[in-house]
């Protein structure tokens, strides 16, 4: 189990089979970029210096994530 850093997330996409959903959490600093598979959440992580991260859509099979951050 990992500890994801908030209670709030959104969703942003889902893989057409559905077992894929990414998105991120909002109620905490920074914002993380998450993905959701098989019962099990991932964060994402930022590019370096920034400090917020989105996930915006997954692919089709759920392999892949688009996204992006920011620096506040």
């Amino acid at each position: 189990l990992i500890e994801v850093p908030g209670t709030d997330a959104i969703a942003t996409d889902i893989s057409p089979d559905g077992l894929t959903i990414v998105g991120h959490f909002f109620d905490n600093a920074p914002e993380q970029a998450f993905l959701w598979r098989d019962g099990a959440v991932t964060l994402l992580g930022t590019l370096p210096g920034e400090t917020d991260s989105f996930a915006l859509a997954v692919c089709g099979n759920g392999n892949a994530v688009v996204g992006t951050t920011r620096s506040d």
